[in-house]
């Protein structure tokens, strides 16, 4: 007899991972740099990628603003378009944060949404921190590899679905070397498509999400120069992949690395809060040894992307801190 299930074990890898369909790589790669060919590659399909998350009609901004009302409504204020210049702490205790204007905020804990990086190195001075914090927040790596091409067409999109160009173990080596790709890996979707409201009637709007773009190039930052070289290497593309497309561009804007961190505070631009490899996911993501996003700080918390339940993008690592604070107020270690 044979147990259960025992001649999927018996298949090789290869034979496994053809099954996942062709387009399985490049959608849990999507908008990153890495080879699906390297061991550990796998934990991207435990992090969805761009395009698994839906569309929000209206823009991600009428989510927002879904989730703020919702969250007012429950009892909850909120102070926007504030600069937060550093956490309040004595004793590695958490009391609160100073804003950039001098106005003190008292509180019994921090829950921070921004990434380790940002969390310990721009609110912290360094001779403030434990040492283990201090070498655990340098050891952490990013890979902010994403960029993003917004095009204006006079004129529907030629096409109705996702399309997919490029090959990421390809671009992962060019990537490596701080070098853009000869041929991003992309994903080109007709976004007005499915939320007409993007655009104006007779118009579309395509995005290409690129992966593999370094934050930082080998010759330097990114100029003007390699900015408009970059956005007609992805318009030659779009026109491959789409005929006809080319021509009924009217507009198109480049969104790199260094935007993105300039916009969200996220370290090198990486959206994942912190590379997706196997010695930082999971419970190795943030303080391996403080559960729940808590961290050496007392009152501290980690709800964003490099919390243990960040890279899953559902809103859980803001669950998890956020459980963990109210466990630790029931405790009496929040006074």
């Amino acid at each position: 007899s044979r147990w259960p299930a025992s001649e999927g074990l018996s298949r090789s890898l290869n034979d496994a991972c053809a099954d996942l369909g062709p387009g399985t790589a490049a959608a849990a790669l999507e908008g990153r740099a890495a080879d699906p060919d390297l061991e550990g590659s796998a934990l991207h399909l435990l992090a969805p990628g761009c395009g698994s998350s839906g569309i929000v009609m209206g823009g991600l901004a009428t989510l927002g603003q879904a989730l703020e009302a919702a969250a007012r409504d429950a009892g909850a204020a909120f102070a926007l378009g504030l600069e937060a210049a550093d956490i309040r702490h004595a004793k590695q205790r958490a009391l609160g944060v100073r804003l950039a204007d001098g106005t003190e905020i008292e509180s019994r804990a921090v829950i921070s949404t921004l990434d380790l990086r940002r969390t310990f190195f721009s609110l912290f001075a360094w001779k403030d921190l434990p040492p283990a914090a201090i070498e655990r927040v340098s050891q952490y790596r990013h890979a902010g590899a994403r960029a993003r091409l917004l095009v204006a067409l006079d004129g529907p999109a030629p096409f109705d679905a996702p399309l997919q160009l490029g090959s990421p173990a390809e671009a992962y080596a060019a990537w490596h070397a701080a070098t853009v790709p000869e041929l991003p890996p992309m994903t080109l979707r007709p976004v007005s498509a499915a939320d007409p409201g993007l655009a104006p009637e007779g118009k579309a709007v395509v995005t290409a999400t690129l992966g593999a773009i370094p934050h930082q190039l080998f010759d330097g930052p990114w100029t003007n120069e390699k900015r408009s070289a970059l956005k007609e290497r992805v318009l030659a593309a779009l026109e491959i992949g789409a005929p006809g497309t080319r021509a009924k561009v009217l507009a198109a804007e480049l969104i790199v690395a260094p935007d993105i961190e300039a916009a969200l505070g996220l370290t090198e631009g990486d959206l994942d809060g912190g590379e997706i490899a196997p010695d930082q996911m999971f419970a190795l993501r943030g303080f391996q040894d403080c559960p729940g996003g808590r961290t050496p700080v007392t009152g501290l918390y980690l709800g964003g992307p490099s919390a243990p339940l960040g890279p899953l993008a559902t809103c859980a690592a803001g669950v998890a801190a956020a459980r963990a604070l109210a466990a630790d107020l029931d405790a009496g270690l929040l006074k």
